[in-house]
Formats: C-alpha cells, structure tokens, sequence
C-alpha cells in the first residue's frame, strides 16, 4: 500500500508510541503503529483509568488491539505508563 497522506499522532499519556495515519491512494484511511515492536494496523485502544475522585484521573494501564502487516495475524499489548 502506497500512502498519499500520512500524519503522525501522540497520545499525552501514550507518548513512547507513535500513531501513524495514512491515507491511500485508493482512499482508505488507516492508522498504524508498532505494537509488540511489530508494524501493524491499529483497530483499537482501550484505556483502564484508576478509580478516583480526582479531576484528573491517572490511568492504569492500556490495551492495543491490532493486525500484524505483514502476516495478517490479530497481536495485542497491554502496557502501563
């Protein structure tokens, strides 16, 4: 897939990882990024915040769903910040 337009994307509390979006030349959009140390296309992000009364909650850990480029195959991350 040849990418026409991409920006790169970080996340404040998620800033060791950069998420790529690109537009193709056929028009689809996607967004990417290395998940496990492996390039693949984002699906989702789940973040599990503490429960507090705070105004600003911290977050306790997050989950990275995707699908591995090159094989296809589902990968999955869980990290904390």
């Amino acid at each position: 897939m040849i990418s026409i337009i991409s920006y790169d994307v970080r996340i404040v509390t998620f800033n060791k990882k950069s998420i790529k979006v690109k537009i193709a030349e056929n028009g689809q959009v996607i967004a990417t990024m290395f998940i496990n140390g492996i390039e693949s296309q984002l699906h989702k992000i789940f973040v599990q915040l503490e429960d507090n009364d705070s105004f600003c909650p911290k977050v306790k850990f997050i989950e990275i769903f995707g699908k591995n480029l090159a094989t296809r195959a589902e990968i999955y991350e869980k990290s904390k910040p």
